[in-house]
Order: structure tokens, then sequence, then C-alpha cells
């Protein structure tokens, strides 16, 4: 067997025949040129070969699939019964499975589509959609948009970025990738709703109109701080190494969170449950929690780690879960209800989009959350009126300075007169332990003490 090696800076890929192992990030071999690259994990094309995670259930089912359609050519994306998408030499997209051709506000035809983004997709089979053409009009602006697809036929949803659009009427070339999301793996109980996720037998998961979660499947009809969820345990150890699963500290939920005010600890933390019924751990992520007795609304996505491909000697098996990060890019997390908003770490290197006035947003103490020096978030004001910011001093001490002023304040209004408001939170100063001192500076247009 010949081996060929080709380095990259000092970073080396290995081939035996057709594998290929990368000692640096993703490797893939981009089919058709012969050439291998490293990836982001976004970038489409190729066949991915390394750097796999411990999910048995994901949040996608299946593969990323990256989609060209040539200019006059008669490429078609089979996605799943009755739903083929295609373009001809000009106008839209169709469904080539239930339709000839374009029409104007129907095509494709079994679709939906929504341009929400991605940054939390808990709420995806809840939001608004329309078609194709309301959502995307003019389509020459398509491409790099985070679009969903609802599949309605197959009642499917798919992620999908379009990398190129052919405008003008010279070809109708395409191309897309596109992902199938697994709804299973998203759970939202709305304020006041009834809804449960049903996970496994004897595990359950829901919560009242305020307090922590409960399992109704064991018998639980409310929560107690005690012992809710009943059979479950959890830590808060992170996720980046899974080989010491099962010797962790395990806790119940409400001493894991700090035995009070769990909604400003429970954001943000790569948390793990551990179902002692059927002996089955997941990794949690909680999207949202409901301050108050204001309905007990709160969001999670949940994996199922898979055992099997844990190593739990020496022998290093993939355990790392996998975050993107793009240089110079801040993703979007949008806040569209004029409810408290907890700030968590989850939100560094992130810009919070709010579009309600009156917002409260709170800086937890860094016994809360894992503050560290530097840690930086964008706020976007576009409400046409004021927001909020606090920072809580129940266990620490410290300010809030305003950059550019001769004030600092616990409290901050950040306006919006009509053409949108953009701040910058950043930690400044941490000293102490038991009650340390967290100075946080804020810049931003037009904002005063409150």
């Amino acid at each position: 067997m010949q081996t060929a090696t080709r380095k990259l800076g000092s970073k080396e890929i290995q081939q035996d025949a057709d594998q290929y192992v990368g000692t640096w990030g993703e490797v893939w071999f981009q089919e058709g040129t012969g050439t291998l690259r490293f990836s982001d994990e976004v970038t489409p094309g190729g066949i991915r070969l390394t750097g796999s995670v411990p999910w048995s259930e994901d949040i996608w089912i299946g593969d990323e699939v990256y989609f060209v359609k040539k200019n006059y050519g008669s490429e078609v994306d089979q996605i799943d019964t009755d739903l083929f998408i295609t373009r001809g030499p000009n106008q839209g997209i169709y469904n080539k499975a239930l339709e000839t051709g374009y029409s104007e506000n129907e095509s494709p035809e079994g679709t939906e589509w929504n341009t929400d983004g991605w940054s939390d997709l808990s709420n995806v089979t809840t939001r608004t959609y329309a078609d194709w053409q309301a959502m995307v009009y003019p389509p020459n602006s398509i491409v790099g948009r985070e679009l969903i697809m609802h599949d309605t036929n197959n009642d499917k949803y798919y992620t999908i970025k379009f990398l190129s659009w052919q405008s003008g009427g010279e070809g109708g070339a395409f191309s897309y990738i596109r992902r199938q999301i697994n709804t299973a793996a998203y759970f939202r109980k709305l304020p006041n709703g009834d809804q449960v996720d049903q996970i496994d037998v004897g595990l359950s998961i829901t919560r009242g109109v305020d307090g922590i979660i409960y399992n109704p499947a064991a018998g639980e009809s409310n929560a107690d701080n005690d012992v809710s969820p009943l059979n479950t345990l959890w830590n808060g150890d992170g996720w980046n190494n899974l080989q010491n699963l099962q010797s962790r500290q395990w806790l119940s939920f409400y001493y894991i969170m700090g035995s009070a005010n769990v909604g400003k600890r429970v954001l943000g933390r790569e948390w793990i449950m551990w179902d002692t019924t059927n002996n089955e751990y997941y990794a949690i992520e909680f999207t949202s929690w409901q301050p108050g007795n204001n309905g007990g609304g709160f969001s999670y996505i949940r994996r199922k780690i898979d055992k099997a491909r844990i190593s739990f000697s020496d022998v290093t098996q993939p355990s790392t879960a996998l975050t993107e990060l793009s240089a110079g890019v801040l993703p979007q997390k949008t806040y569209n209800v004029d409810d408290d908003r907890w700030l968590n770490i989850d939100d560094i290197g992130k810009h919070i989009y709010f579009t309600d006035s009156g917002t409260d947003i709170y800086i937890p103490d860094a016994k809360d959350q894992p503050w560290v020096i530097g840690a930086t978030i964008t706020i976007v004001n576009r409400s046409g009126g004021s927001i909020y910011l606090y920072k809580d001093n129940d266990n620490e001490n410290g300010t809030i300075y305003g950059a550019g002023t001769t004030d600092s304040s616990g409290s901050w209004e950040i306006p919006d007169t009509g053409g949108g408001n953009i701040c910058t939170l950043i930690l400044i100063e941490m000293t102490g332990y038991d009650e340390p001192t967290v100075n946080w500076m804020l810049s931003g247009p037009g904002i005063v003490t409150n």
C-alpha cells in the first residue's frame, strides 16, 4: 500500500489508500478534484472523514447536503417523497415532484419558509412560515441567509443556506447547503403551556407556572426542590471530555443550579442529565428560562450521549462536542419578548437583538455565571424605545462604567429613538473571591444611567 504525506504549514495529513487522518481540525476530501482541505464544519462539499462527536441522538438527521444546479442544467435535488427542488433558466425554485415550473407565491409547492435564523431552533416548529417568494424577495438577496424550509408533505424541517444565485434569466444556476433538523432534540414549553418532553420510559420533562422542572412520567405532578425531576441527576462539568462521565459528581437539579435563582445559572452552560432509570446520559443546553411566576416557560436542546463511543480507559475515543466560531462574525440571538433577560456565558462573542421595548437585561454575579475578564457581549436595540441593563450584586460588588461618560451605575438605559442602537458590554475588572468586585463597561450612543 502506498502512503503519501502532505504538509500544510506545520500541520500534517497522512493518506493510506482511501483513509485520511488529520492532526488539525476536520480533514475533508474534495470530490472531483483529488485535493484535501481542512474544514470549518460548515463549508460545503467533500465527505466528512474525522472529528465525530459522541451523540447517539443528535440535533441533526443525516449529513449536510451540498446541491448545485448549473446554468441551463437539469439537476434536481431529490430530498424526500414528493419534494424535488430545481429551477428553470430563470425565476424561482420549484418542486418538480408536484409542479412543472415556478408559480409566484406558490412554489415550491409543499414547502413553507422562515427567515428567523438558526441561533435557537427550539421554536422551529412554532415559527411563522410563508411561501418562498414572500420570504426571500428579491431572490438575489438570498445568498448567505439562514433559512428554514418546512416540508409540509413529510412534516420535516431543514436549515438551508443558498451559496449562489444566477440572476437576470441567464441560466438559472443556484447552489445551497441543507441539513435536516431533528426536531425531537429541541423542546420548548410555552409560558402557561402544557408541553411535555417525552424522552424515555419513566422520563419526561416539563415545568409548572414557576419553580423548577419535574418528571410527570415518574408520577410527579409538580416540582419538589429536593428530588425533582425524579429519576435524574445532574452534572455541570461540560462536554469537552466525557471519559470521566461515570465518575463525575452527580446532584439533583436544584442543588446543581445553586439552590436558588435557577434562572440566573441555568443558561449558557453545558449540562449533563443522567437518566438513572434507563442508565442513559443526555447533554442538555437550556436556551431560555422564564423567571418568576410568569408561566414557567423554558426551552432546551437535548442530545443523547452514545456511551459506546466513549472510552473509560486510557484509550481516547472521540469525545469532544465542537462548536462553530467564524472569525469576524458575531452570531445573532434574537429576543422578541418584553420579559427579563439574564445574560449568560453563551452570549459572549454574540449580539443579542432586542425588538421589544421595556425589556430588562440583568448581568448575573460571577458566582452564578463563570464570567472571565474580557467577556464581551453586544446589545442591539431595534425596539423603538428603551431597554434597561442592570448589574446583579447579590453576592458581589461592582458597577457598570459608561464609556465616554463620567458616570458609573448598576443600572443603565439603552434608548432607541428610531434608528436603532448598538452597545458593547465588556468585563474589565474582577478582584476578590468570597465577595468579589466585578466591574463592567458599557459603550454606546445615548446611554444614560437609569
